[in-house]
């Protein structure tokens, strides 16, 4: 009970210094994702939900779940929020200087920073290091990996390895490549990026559709149920766009 007060309190103090209407929100689309997110007109974030495993990024919640809203998540000193996204069990955004912080469930690396440390709350400065003088437009949070469209218009995926992070190998990456990115084909670079939960799809910035990862319910949109990305070929100019119609 004690706990419980000392969290209502804390909430009640900061809410006059938060936004009061909501900008954008986020609910995890993914099995056992059980988490919401908003951004408040100050840029804030809010949350609630499950917080197993630090998915939230806001400390001693009692028993772990907020049933109302809590927040605002601390971004570090000065920072706010310009997107989030929600895997199963961990949450990244992009704040307003376009660096990148993930934070909650981290087996697979997925949270990008080089380890498997699970964190509760985001890193007081550290950033995902998306490469020299990288920065992140896009970010999309899977199950146990996660992609970024960076400012080039490339991208990067890290986590669990094989075909969810489309570099032709099994090898599993906790922390985004220095410098590889996923190969869409020649010249081709993305738009938009959704994560499943051992898939993604990007649109290309001609407007086409290619998507990789696992396929066992033929997901990747193909005609077949064949994986993709998890060996050398399977990516670039080999992976074609998917047929949407006749000049679709």
């Amino acid at each position: 009970a004690h706990v419980s007060l000392v969290v209502l309190a804390s909430f009640a103090s900061r809410v006059a210094a938060i936004g009061t209407t909501v900008k954008s929100i986020t609910a995890s689309s993914l099995e056992q994702g059980y988490h919401t997110f908003t951004i408040m007109d100050d840029d804030s974030l809010m949350c609630w939900g499950d917080n197993s495993d630090g998915r939230l990024g806001v400390l001693y919640l009692p028993n772990d779940v907020a049933t109302s809203p809590v927040g605002p998540v601390n971004l570090g000193t000065g920072r706010t929020a310009k997107a989030v996204s929600l895997g199963i069990k961990h949450t990244c955004a992009i704040l307003d200087d376009d660096t990148l912080k993930c934070w909650g469930y981290n087996q697979r690396g997925q949270l990008g920073y080089g380890d498997t440390t699970d964190r509760s709350a985001p890193d007081a400065t550290a950033v995902v290091n998306l490469g020299a003088g990288r920065t992140a437009k896009a970010v999309s949070a899977g199950s146990s990996h996660t992609c970024a469209i960076l400012d080039d218009d490339t991208v990067k995926c890290w986590g669990q390895g094989g075909s969810s992070i489309g570099y032709g190998d099994w090898t599993q990456r906790t922390a985004p490549d220095a410098t590889a990115v996923v190969d869409l084909g020649s010249g081709r670079t993305a738009k938009a990026i959704f994560t499943g939960r051992d898939q993604n799809c990007a649109i290309l910035d001609d407007d086409t559709l290619k998507c990789w990862g696992n396929n066992d319910y033929g997901q990747l949109g193909y005609g077949d149920t064949d994986a993709r990305g998890d060996a050398a070929g399977e990516m670039g100019d080999a992976l074609l766009a998917i047929n949407l119609g006749s000049g679709r």
